[in-house]
């Protein structure tokens, strides 16, 4: 019996060799399905190489064509943050979404033999300056008070128009201060429980509340707090000295 034992070792080594070229095959197809994947973006549909899900570029890579283009795809396009570089040699550096330029990015460029450098936000392709523009307020002024939030009401159930609803807390409860004023540059102010809404106004709208609170000291401390509201749509204002 002891002299078939070489035999059995050979066949054993034979197995996983063959098993070891078979997974080196596998891998370089799936290395190669990843190379031929799909760049919709004509100007850079040459060669690609990065990730891919069902035939298109998705995740991290590069493609190559007329310019040149390395960073995040999303469904065979550029999408989220990435680097291009024009034919001409000018560089854009920043985010895209459905292969546009997106957000905040830096643009340099060569022109008449000067170089030069842009920087701020896009928005679909287009610069739009140096602010967000899918910010639609600004703060443009607070004192006296501790916490301040501003944020955009996609959804709400309660109020169907343009609205702006004031909220002052004080222990985690609403209340309305009995000398509190709103100085607002258009719209209507009512008072619904104990919340401030401000209704049909216009932009651009701006908005001061002031009120007073008693001090653990037992002063009263003057707050103030002014928004600049850029686009029509439903805000909500929290103030807090908690």
């Amino acid at each position: 019996m002891p002299i078939f034992k070489p035999k059995i070792i050979k066949i054993e080594t034979m197995k996983r060799f063959a098993l070891f070229i078979a997974l080196l095959f596998l891998t370089n197809l799936l290395d190669a399905q990843t190379n031929s994947s799909i760049v919709l973006l004509k100007t850079i549909n040459g060669e690609y190489n990065g990730k891919s899900k069902n035939g298109l570029a998705n995740g991290k890579g590069t493609a190559k064509g007329e310019d040149t283009y390395t960073g995040l795809f999303k469904d065979g396009l550029p999408n989220g943050k990435g680097t291009y570089v024009y034919k001409n040699g000018n560089t854009y550096k920043g985010y895209w979404k459905n292969g546009l330029k997106h957000g905040k990015g830096k643009l340099e460029y060569t022109l008449n033999g000067k170089s030069s450098k842009l920087t701020g936000y896009w928005k679909e392709g287009e610069y739009a300056g140096k602010t967000d523009p899918d910010i639609t307020y600004r703060v443009t002024g607070s004192s006296g008070i501790m916490n301040s939030t501003v944020k955009k009401i996609e959804n709400n159930n309660i109020y169907k128009d343009n609205v702006i609803i004031v909220k002052i807390m004080s222990a985690m409860t609403s209340f309305i201060p009995a000398d509190v004023k709103i100085n607002n540059s258009s719209g209507r102010v009512i008072r619904e429980g104990k919340r401030l809404v401000i209704s049909q106004y216009f932009c651009p709208m701006n908005c001061e509340v002031s009120y007073s609170i008693v001090t653990g000291l037992n002063q009263r401390k003057l707050c103030r707090f002014s928004v600049e509201i850029t686009e029509l749509g439903r805000y909500e204002v929290t103030l807090s000295n908690d």
